[in-house]
Parts: C-alpha cells; structure tokens; sequence
C-alpha cells in the first residue's frame, strides 16, 4: 500500500499539467471527515505522479508492436505473431468488407452542405414539391433540417457561391451519393466547413435527426455510410506513422498490419452505446468520428503505405470460437498489458528505447484534488489496491484521498479521468516541487537585442517574450524568417530545421562543418540536407532506422536539450557535470542528464517549475531564445565576439 500524507511541503507556484477532463465520474464512496483538530499543514502544494504507459492497457500496445516487429525490444515477430501474443485465446478469421454508419460529431446540429464537381446524387427525395428535381444530380447541395423535423434540400453550383435554388421539402432522411465516382481521392463527396473549407468522405452522407444514443431526436445529425475498409484507410494513419513501414528494412511494416487488423476487429464489434442507428441504414455497424470510437477524418489523412497495410490485410480480425472480438488496443502498456478481455502479458516490446511513453511524470496541484471532491485541505493519498502486475505493485485499482472535511475513494481510471493522467499505472508523492530554472541572460551576445527588437518581424508581436531573442539570433544570423515580413513564432521545428539552426551556431562558434556523406535517403533535394549530413558526420544528429532521418516530424523539447548538449561538448564548452534533477516530468528519458546540463546554465528553463514538457514540440520563437542563450554561454565561455551592430 502507498499512501502520500503530510510533508512539510514549500509552496511553489508550479501549475498542474493539463486542465482538469470536464467528464462526470463514476459514483465515489464517501467517508467519514477527519477528525476535528487534524494537523492543519497538509501535503505539499505539488503532487508529482510518476507513472507507465499511456492508455487502458487492454489489448494491443502500439510502441510494443513496434518493438516486436522491428526487433529493437523482443521479436522480430511477425504480425501475426504480435497478435498471438496481444489477443491470447482467440484465433485468425476472416469477415467480408461490411458498411459502416459513422456520425461526425462536429456536424451535430448543423445543415449538411456537399460538393462535388462531378455531380452529387439526391436520394430519399419523397413527394418533392418540384418533380423534376428527384434523383437530378448537382454540383452542391445543402440539406437543413426543420423545427418539424421535415429537411430543406437546395441546390447550387458551389458551396460558397452564396446562390441556393428554392427549398424542396421532404419528410425523410436525406441520402447524398457520388455516383459514378473513380474512388480517388479528388473524386469524393466534399463535405463544406463554415470557414470556406471542405472534407473528403467516401461513401455516402446522410442527414437525419437520430444520434446513436437514441438521445437528441430532432437535432441535426450526418451521418457517413462508408465501407469498413475505406473506414480504415483514413483511422490507420491517425493510429501509426505510416513512416514505421520503412523502420529496421522494412521490419516496421509488421506493427502497422498488426494494428490494421486491431482496428478492423474494434470498429466491426460495434459499441452498445451507439444502439442499432446503423440498421435503418442499411449498415452492419454504427461508430463515431471522434477518439472516443476511432478518430476518422476523412480522405484528407490517407497515405498510400497505410492504404496497402489495408488491403494486404482485408477482411482478418480476432475470433473467440465462432465469435468476432472487440479487439482494443492502446499507445504503450508501460510493460504489463492490463488484462480483462484478453489474458494480461509482460510487454518486452514496451520497452523500446524510442518510446516516450513508457515512464513519465507529472504534476497535479493541491488545490485542484480539495476543490473537485470538497474535501477540505488534503492530508494524505493512500494507495489501497494494485492488481499486482509489474513496477511498484502494478495499476492502482483503489486509492483515497483524506481531507479534513471529507474522504472518497476513487477507482484509479477515476483518478486518472478525472486529471488527464496517462494512464492509471502510477505512483504519487507530496514532495515539493522544483524550484524554477533561472533563464540566461542574453546581454553578452546581443548588448542591444531589446532596442533592435522593434525590427523584427511583423507576427511577432511587442507582447511576444522571446521578441528580443529572435532580433538577437537574427544579429548572428543563425535562424530566418519565412520570409521579409513572417517569423513564423508559433511554428513547429522539425527535425530537418533543427540541424540547420544547429549547424549555423557551430559556424557562429568559429567551427568548420564537415561535407559529410549522404548518410539518409529520406532527407534527398531538402534544403536542410547539407546541414543534416554535416552533422551526423560529428555524431550530433542520428537517424531513426536505416538510412532514415524523418526530416519532417517535430523536434521535441527533450530532444532540442540533447542537441543544443552534444553540440557544446562538440565545441569544447564544458556544461556541469553533476546538474541537479531540473524537471520533474522528465524522469526516465534517455535525455535527463542532457537537460540538466543545459538548464543549469540557463538555456533550457521548462515551461513552470519542475516542468519541462519534454515531448512537447519546439516552437520557432522557442528556438530563438534557446540559440541566444546558448551564443551568450560562448561569448562568455570562449570570448566569442558578438556580431558588429548594423549601421
């Protein structure tokens, strides 16, 4: 049993990760209060959860997978075998390609408005007012539904033309088809957005007024009828990157049909919460487009890998005896699935080293855990049960919260519910928090980044606090704007921009970049090429498999510490080297010590106290004030002139 309780803790002004998940929770056992003159000083301000794993835990691991297939953490396996292994008591069978029903919950209450340039069938027109208009095809077509519950069918050329013919009204859903459609992407029903946007679907869109739920008869529905595979050519690339087909030669691909298959059986079983919507549909099942089902969107996310792990896979899901399985899946077990449906295993694979969900830790605010209970002040967390699989006791199934005023006693799926825990394998301490990193200063490499900040680009605004260090990375000239007048503060850094602000702060340090080999095969005709291949002949940049950079996908905040680390050691400035624990959320990561390296000269700060954000990605203006830090350490280190001021 862990229990938490009464520290002298200090105060801190550390915020909780994450706002509180608005979601009713299951019923709470209440306690008696704490006795009258329980100690007045509660724990700490700060409850750091330390926790494994991200998700439920039933079912597939996703990182596990990969590590199976690939043969980096157990395997390689076959994708048949990591299924084996997930789905235990429960074999390979085959079903057709059924229809699916899937609402879309944003359109929930609004008209459903279609195009299509080669023409969108109406069908369900029942007695129309204009008989030349059942069955006509057009090239728009919006769909209102009335206060009686009867729908107002207009025509036009084009959604936002603004011209829509007189109404047709029917007493009926109303059904909008492609006809004639070649399947490609560009030849779908379009369905259009209030901001002057569109979404591709395959299949059919309804509009009716029945939810799933049986509830909220009357309100404006859309519902797309879509077949089970064109259902997973959109949810398989929102599950996996398509780019892990090419991971270990090839070996990756294992994981994506491995979950080809999961999501196939999960959407087929169906949910009792949607009730039988699908069978006036004609469909054989009924799902939503949200994660709470399966997160779908459209023909805009398909990818022509994930697209052949479909077919490649067709018809195959789990089966109990002659029984179809709902086989559920999640991101990481943290190294023991959870059991229920499916017999719990040890998850070797879990434990690949390039899994950022496997160990992590955040921070919950006192005051938060008294005010959703009303439990008074806080005096202990008690851990009561785990189901005693793995790492400190396994997931929590049982823990109370003591207040002066009140107790309850929370399930640990509640708990994690109720603050956006990652999963309900975790442990909990009232320790205080970590005091705030101070940020360098950057006074050394730009003396006059404050008055020169006024130059700067036209988005970035007088209120935007690294304004001063973009105008002072500028001076040095290793970062740019995306063009004369755009910064572009809030964009993300990719990998393949990260090696080009790197390699430009080696030059600004005095060194030569090496004409390194063509060491990636995926980062060919980039701009940042040169720069990627430099660096990966000083060992300061790695790859991601065999002969892959994955130039596009975001740099971290975690990996931007290890680089801005390895460059230093690189140049020969010496970083502490035994930094105090900086973060708390960065327990784990292969780059803790890294980031506490940098943080203790001031260069990393994190985003509150004890916080880093590690997997967050790095943002441009971000990054400007990281580089200008880093030059001031260098003027300061290696007596590095700043850059002349400009005339």
């Amino acid at each position: 049993m862990q229990s938490v309780g009464r520290p002298g803790g200090g105060r801190s002004g550390a915020r909780a990760l994450g706002a509180l998940i608005a979601m009713a929770l299951l019923p709470i056992c209440v306690i008696a209060a704490a006795p009258a003159g329980a100690q007045d000083e509660p724990i700490s301000e700060t409850i750091t959860v330390t926790g494994r794993g991200w998700g439920h835990g039933r079912g597939l691991g996703q990182w596990g997978a990969f590590g199976y297939a690939t043969g980096r953490s157990g395997g390689p396996w076959s994708y048949r075998t990591i299924l084996d292994h997930y789905y235990r008591d429960t074999d390979l069978s085959s079903i057709a390609n059924p229809l699916a029903a899937v609402t879309l919950l944003e359109q929930r209450g609004r008209p459903l408005m279609v195009e299509r340039a080669a023409g969108v069938t109406i069908d369900g027109l029942d007695d129309p007012s204009d008989p030349d208009l059942l069955d006509e095809v057009s090239t728009a077509v919006r769909v209102t539904m009335r206060p009686d519950g009867r729908y107002e069918v207009e025509r036009s050329t084009s959604c936002t033309d603004g011209v829509w013919s007189p109404p047709v009204v029917v007493n009926h859903p109303v059904r909008l088809r492609a006809a004639g459609t070649t399947g490609e992407r560009d030849d779908v029903l379009r369905l259009c957005h209030d901001d002057g946007t569109s979404t591709g679907y395959r299949g059919e869109l309804v509009a009716m007024s029945r939810t799933f739920d049986g509830r909220d008869v009357g309100l404006a529905q859309t519902v797309n009828l879509v077949r089970l595979d064109d259902l997973l050519r959109s949810v398989l690339p929102g599950q996996l990157p398509p780019s892990w087909a090419s991971v270990d030669e090839g070996r990756g691909r294992s994981a994506l049909l491995a979950q080809a298959v999961a999501a196939r059986g999960f959407a087929a079983y169906g949910d009792g919460r949607w009730h039988d919507l699908h069978t006036g549909l004609g469909a054989t099942f009924s799902t939503c487009d949200s994660n709470s089902c399966q997160r779908y969107a459209g023909v805009e996310v398909e990818d022509s890998i994930t697209d052949a792990v479909v077919r490649e896979t067709s018809g195959e899901v789990r089966v109990r005896g002659a029984e179809l399985v709902r086989t559920e899946f999640h991101a990481s077990s943290g190294g023991w699935t959870a059991g229920g449906t499916f017999p719990a295993v040890i998850d070797v694979g879990d434990a690949v080293p390039a899994n950022p969900h496997r160990r992590w830790t955040t921070l919950i605010d006192r005051s938060a855990i008294e005010g959703r209970y009303e439990l008074g002040r806080l005096q202990a967390i008690t851990v009561l049960e785990r189901n005693g699989l793995g790492d400190d006791g396994g997931r929590v199934l049982k823990v109370r919260l003591v207040g002066t005023a009140a107790s309850v006693d929370l399930t640990g799926q509640e708990l994690r519910s109720a603050f956006g825990l990652r999963s309900d394998w975790f442990t909990l301490s009232g320790a205080p928090p970590r005091p705030p990193v101070t940020p360098r200063g950057i006074d050394l490499a730009c003396p006059d980044a404050e008055a020169d900040a006024g130059d700067v680009f036209d988005d970035v605004g007088e209120d935007n606090v690294h304004r001063a260090a973009i105008a002072c990375a500028l001076d040095w000239q290793v970062t740019s704007g995306i063009d004369d007048d755009t910064y572009g503060p809030a964009g993300r850094v990719t990998r393949a921009q990260m090696a080009s602000f790197v390699a430009r702060f080696l030059e600004a340090a005095g060194g030569n970049l090496p004409d390194g080999d063509d060491y990636f095969e995926d980062d060919d005709g980039l701009v940042h090429e040169d720069a990627i291949n430099s660096l990966a002949a000083l060992g300061i940049v790695q790859g991601v498999g065999s002969a892959r950079f994955d130039p596009k996908s975001d740099v971290d905040r975690a990996q931007t510490a290890a680089l801005l680390a390895r460059t230093f050691e690189h140049i020969g400035v010496q970083l502490p080297p035994n930094p105090g624990d900086a973060f708390a959320d960065d327990t784990g990561s292969t780059h803790e010590p890294a980031i506490n390296a940098v943080a203790a000269e001031g260069i990393v700060t994190g985003v509150s106290a004890g916080r880093l954000d590690p997997g967050a990605s790095t943002r441009r203006d971000q990054m400007a004030s990281l580089l200008a830090r880093a030059l001031d350490l260098l003027v300061e280190r290696l007596g590095i002139a700043p850059p002349p001021e400009s005339p």
